[in-house]
């Protein structure tokens, strides 16, 4: 037997009855409870049953017969059901609601939005948890099992007017989100204005602007600055040389000749 994988679907074989349901043989995970919920009509011990692994609220490895919108190892697009501190909560058709952290966070979130994340086994926690940086978990190998020429399902980038559709070995995510509607990845027709679509060819040398034959060689010179003379300071000049001017009859100084 096969070792039960968390998170996917697996089928176990009922071993004993429990008050709480029926106990599964999970092999080396131990003894899985199936809730009394989940137990099909006519149901007996020592059939098998194809269950789906994941915790509870109480953080218990049990099984149940539903089947979530996307399992480990797949892509989906999810609807934010809550935001808190620790990150951000998914609905993936469980009761228990599907933790995007926010390392694993690519942009803010808002409640009733919706987001394309893969589903992985946290090794450290040992939970499932979901992840936007999309591009570790994609390669360039084929998905397990398939080969050229198999049918695989797709979330694809839909265009305007048309709905996503299944194509053939291009990538694999799940089935049942497959034909959900991815938001706003078309991008808008670029706006041209009339001005803009003037080309090349379109403009003839006579529309452009003259450009003048010759230019006046530029004048490096500058013109050499003299202060004016005022009327005070040129009678303070004559003054003074009428003053000291030889014949201006001033006295003469004695000489020391005898």
């Amino acid at each position: 037997m096969p070792a039960p994988i968390i998170g996917r679907q697996n089928t176990l074989r009922a071993i004993a009855e429990h008050d709480s349901g029926i106990l599964l043989d999970g092999g080396p995970l131990g003894d899985i409870l199936l809730p009394n919920r989940y137990i099909p009509p006519n149901f007996t011990l020592h059939e098998e049953l194809e269950v789906f692994l994941s915790f509870d609220s109480e953080d218990r490895l049990i099984a149940t017969t539903e089947k979530p919108l996307v399992m480990a190892g797949e892509f989906a697009l999810l609807r934010v059901v809550a935001t808190t501190r620790i990150g951000a909560f998914l609905d993936w058709g469980m009761p228990k609601d599907l933790l995007l952290p926010f390392a694993e966070q690519v942009r803010r979130l808002e409640v009733g939005g919706r987001e394309l994340v893969h589903v992985r086994l946290d090794e450290v926690s040992n939970r499932l948890v979901a992840s936007a940086k999309l591009r570790k978990f994609l390669g360039n190998t084929a998905p397990a099992g398939k080969q050229g020429g198999d049918k695989v399902h797709l979330i694809t980038k839909p265009t305007l007017g048309r709905k996503p559709s299944s194509t053939t070995n291009t990538g694999v995510s799940s089935p049942r989100a497959s034909n959900i509607p991815f938001p706003n990845l078309v991008s808008p027709a670029p706006v041209t204005s009339p001005a803009s679509k003037t080309t090349a060819s379109s403009i003839s040398p006579s529309s452009l602007p003259a450009t003048p034959k010759s230019l006046p060689p530029p004048n490096n010179s500058l013109p050499s600055f003299k202060p004016p003379k005022t009327a005070s300071s040129r009678s303070t000049t004559k003054v003074l040389q009428n003053k000291f001017a030889p014949n201006s009859g001033c006295p003469k100084t004695p000489s020391n000749k005898p």
